[in-house]
């Protein structure tokens, strides 16, 4: 079975041996778990079309984000940019979907941030558009997490070489 989730709730699941590997956005501090990055995502700032210049810190501010709920690795990253941009008090709206957050931002409701092949995956059905990030936001490292190998499956330890060297 695959399931979607935030980070934290994904990680909670994986510590409590209700799944057997989990992939997550960045790498958390943990000691009793392995990770191997399976790729690098290119994050995005998206907006209603047209996006004609990067938004002012004005406009960020009295403009409302739309992401997950807390949690999820691409909030934070959310949080991150406003706050390297000195912009503390704008809204976050939660959505439970990537179509949901997608096509508010397209009607105009705010902005977002999310992965540039998701993006580009949606633009075709969503009157969106994107700019890049500064790279200390953008790029940011999917990892595969698991128990430690010990306990793999032989089923498990051939999923995981499907990434080979990823590092």
């Amino acid at each position: 079975m695959v399931e979607t989730g935030p980070t934290a709730e994904l990680l909670d699941k994986l510590l409590k041996g209700c799944v057997d590997g989990i992939f997550i956005a960045g790498r958390p501090k943990h000691n009793n778990l392995y990770f191997k990055k399976a790729f690098t995502e290119r994050l995005v700032l998206v907006g209603a079309k047209p996006l004609t210049v990067f938004p002012s810190n004005e406009q960020l501010l009295e403009t409302p984000f739309l992401a997950f709920r807390q949690g999820c690795s691409y909030r934070q990253r959310i949080e991150l940019f406003l706050s390297s941009l000195g912009v503390t008090a704008t809204r976050i709206f939660e959505f439970g979907s990537i179509d949901g957050i997608l096509g508010c931002v397209a009607a105009g409701m705010g902005y977002t941030i999310m992965p540039l092949s998701t993006v580009e995956t949606h633009i075709q059905r969503f009157s969106i558009d994107y700019f890049e990030l500064p790279a200390s936001i953008a790029d940011l490292d999917t990892y595969f997490a698991t128990a430690e190998p010990i306990t793999w499956t032989p089923a498990l330890t051939r999923f995981r070489d499907t990434f080979g060297e990823t590092e």
